[in-house]
């Protein structure tokens, strides 16, 4: 194939060096396509090498945090088995037609449908209870992709956690929903008076359970990101035209909930030593693996020069839940952490999220290893492109509910559920005109 490609060049140009070049590019196209990385062909000896915990200056931890649920199909209010969530909504009232003057406007009603879907809304546990929802304004600009029960946006914390907001404006008692759907509703009017006539006062609102502290009892909504929006809360402007009534409805700018679990989070916790490493997330609340060994030429013996055909980190598997489907998505972090930090410094951990190394789904009924094939990172670290501060493994998308599965750690009481990493590797040739060792 080689002699035919040279041929065919030379035929066509007359000349060798455009052969050359045809023929470096069939080598090229030549190497293994499962390879991605700096795979230098057939050629090249592969060597490989396997890194256990105690080889590579091993850390792993895992730590617990509250995450954004701006994109989340559904959002929940009250509080069950140590959670407390309160929901964050804003309406824009700028669509209101400006002929209308706010004397004409007879009330402003909040709606929002209620109802039971199997499997899915207010099911099960959710059904049953009456709760108190209030309704309160907000006093600060939340950001729905960042808020949570800490931060109001990206930057800003929360004066205090859970959302700064004021006193009631309406309540409503809620209880056992039907499979058809309901209203409730809550008068809102003089709030919204208040925001026609001061747009830069109007944050949004929250709604929240009366009494957190009274037992289970948790009540779900339709957010924003359902498709079908008759199921969407609403706000309904009910005003005169002409001696009519006439109505203004508008669906949420921007929703979320945030999240606060008095349970296994605490932010004195530190989880660096147990014998498992947790991800996943549920209701705003998350769980993150973190991850480090040093790849350091001195200490695991590969050369910057290398060229990685395969790093497969191995990683033994313990599902939370016969046949469930994990997402799962490994991140570079790009400042370093500490095995025994406790929570609330973890809680800032930085890491690369633009980019996801891995973002895939897995099923496994049964414990066992689990590979990631991190070529690319790995790739970048030996060679110098970043520095290697470890990677972070958590669920993809974090505002929505997944189970939480666990890994085996380095302190695992079984050495065969620890975890280890084996890097298959191939280094550059001799130039032609080195001197052969000896002479």
């Amino acid at each position: 194939m080689i002699y035919v490609a040279m041929r065919t060049a030379y035929s066509i140009y007359g000349k060798p060096w455009p052969a050359v070049a045809l023929l470096l590019a069939v080598l090229a196209c030549g190497a293994p396509s499962d390879d991605p990385v700096g795979f230098q062909g057939p050629d090249r000896p592969i060597h490989k090498a396997v890194f256990y915990p105690d080889d590579v200056g091993w850390r792993d931890t895992h730590y617990d945090i509250f995450v954004p649920t701006g994109r989340h199909y559904r959002f929940a209010v009250g509080s069950w088995r140590g959670f407390r969530s309160r929901a964050l909504l804003r309406f824009e009232l700028g669509e209101i037609p400006k002929e209308v003057p706010a004397g004409r406007i007879k009330s402003v009603t909040l709606k929002l449908p209620y109802l039971r879907v199997s499997g899915d809304l207010n099911d099960d546990i959710y059904a049953a209870g009456a709760v108190t929802l209030e309704v309160r304004r907000i006093y600060r600009h939340f950001d729905e992709d960042r808020a949570t029960w800490w931060r109001a946006d990206r930057k800003e914390n929360w004066s205090e956690e859970g959302g700064d907001f004021g006193p009631v404006v309406a309540d409503a008692v809620i209880g056992k929903p039907s499979f058809q759907r309901e209203y409730i509703n809550f008068d809102v009017t003089d709030l919204a008076l208040d925001w026609l006539a001061n747009p830069f006062r109007n944050y949004g609102l929250v709604l929240k359970a009366a009494d957190e502290d009274a037992g289970p009892g948790i009540k779900e909504f339709y957010s924003t990101n359902e498709y079908t929006k008759i199921n969407t809360v609403r706000l309904v402007i009910t005003y005169m035209d002409e001696g009519e009534k006439a109505y203004n409805v508008g669906l949420p700018e921007k929703d979320c909930f945030i999240t606060e679990y008095d349970g296994e989070f605490g932010g004195e916790e530190v989880h660096g030593y147990d014998g498992y490493l947790d991800f996943g997330s549920f209701n705003g609340y998350g769980r993150r693996t973190l991850l480090y060994f040093n790849l350091s030429p001195g200490v695991c013996g590969i050369p910057s020069t290398a060229s990685i055909a395969r790093a497969k980190l191995s990683l033994y598997y313990s599902p939370a839940g016969k046949d469930e489907r994990v997402h799962i998505a490994v991140y570079r972090l790009t400042s370093p952490f500490a095995e025994g930090a406790k929570q609330d410094e973890l809680q800032f951990q930085k890491f690369h999220d633009n980019v996801a190394y891995i973002d895939r789904e897995f099923k496994m009924e049964s414990p066992g290893y689990v590979d990631l094939f991190i070529n690319l990172v790995v790739q970048e670290w030996i060679a110098g492109k970043h520095l290697n501060y470890g990677l972070m493994i958590k669920a993809p998308d974090e505002s929505w509910a997944q189970a939480f599965p666990r890994f085996g750690s380095q302190n695992n009481a079984d050495p065969a559920r620890r975890p280890y990493l084996e890097i298959e590797y191939t280094l550059p040739n001799e130039p032609w005109y080195a001197t052969p060792a000896g002479r």
